[in-house]
């Protein structure tokens, strides 16, 4: 697993959205209404699904016969687990301080709930079994890394990686560790259908967060090595006082 610790540079302004979100997403987990596993459990093996979507719909959960804004807005905001938010939560902060200083806060939101209703919507629509819901904000997060990736391509992220009894830093480049660890990955689970986990709601995500991503740059491109306009700006500030002098 890997826990995203940073670009090891200082964000420029605190990401009071990045903060809000994660505050939302504890607050709607701890208000969040069980599910009676036991009696979807028996509704599952006895292949009442008619019962089982009435269900879902009485919850307001996504589900393939359930997709409307409410269930959408919902599913974002609701998580299977206190490992499943936690995880979630890291990935959030981990990446979204960066992606929201340079997004702003209204590019940054529009990114993370475009992505997730799009992503889930669709996933819940094509992907998804009738006898089966969705829950997290897993879309939502890698739509917010895929604008990530575009925006810091060229420079390096740090990650904690644990494995059993393997904990290491490793500083790796955001070209490399974006396609192999997170599309390679969620494509390889997608196609081999590992685990409880919409693999396609990520990708699809990701997907929009990368074009999100373009969009931006090409709107407002800031010159490598630079990662905010006030490094450039200081840059310039510092170049203009300083006399180098003549090379000989």
């Amino acid at each position: 697993m890997l826990i995203p610790l940073g670009l090891g540079v200082k964000v420029p302004k605190f990401p009071f959205i990045t903060i809000y979100l994660v505050i939302l997403n504890v607050f709607f987990f701890l208000q969040q209404e069980p599910l009676d596993f036991k009696a979807i459990e028996q509704m599952v093996s006895k292949k009442q699904t008619s019962s089982l979507i009435s269900y879902y719909k009485s919850k307001d959960l996504l589900n393939k016969e359930n997709i409307s804004v409410s269930s959408l807005f919902k599913a974002q905001f609701s998580h299977g687990s206190w490992a499943h938010l936690i995880g979630n939560m890291l990935a959030l902060i981990g990446f979204g301080l960066y992606a929201e200083t340079k997004l702003g806060a209204l590019g940054y939101l529009f990114v993370y709930f475009l992505g997730g209703s799009l992503g889930l919507g669709l996933s819940a629509h094509f992907f998804l079994r009738p006898d089966s819901i969705l829950m997290g904000a897993s879309a939502n997060i890698f739509s917010m890394m895929g604008a990530f990736f575009v925006i810091f391509f060229r420079h390096y992220m740090k990650f904690l990686l644990f494995y059993i009894f393997i904990w290491k830093k490793i500083l790796v480049p955001v070209r490399f560790s974006f396609p192999f660890f997170f599309i390679l990955v969620e494509v390889t689970n997608q196609f081999l259908g590992e685990g409880n986990v919409a693999h396609d709601a990520h990708l699809i995500g990701i997907g929009i967060g990368v074009f999100c991503g373009f969009i931006f740059i090409l709107g407002a491109p800031i010159k490598w090595p630079f990662i905010y306009a006030i490094e450039r700006e200081k840059f310039d500030e510092l170049a203009g006082k300083t006399n180098f002098g003549e090379i000989v």
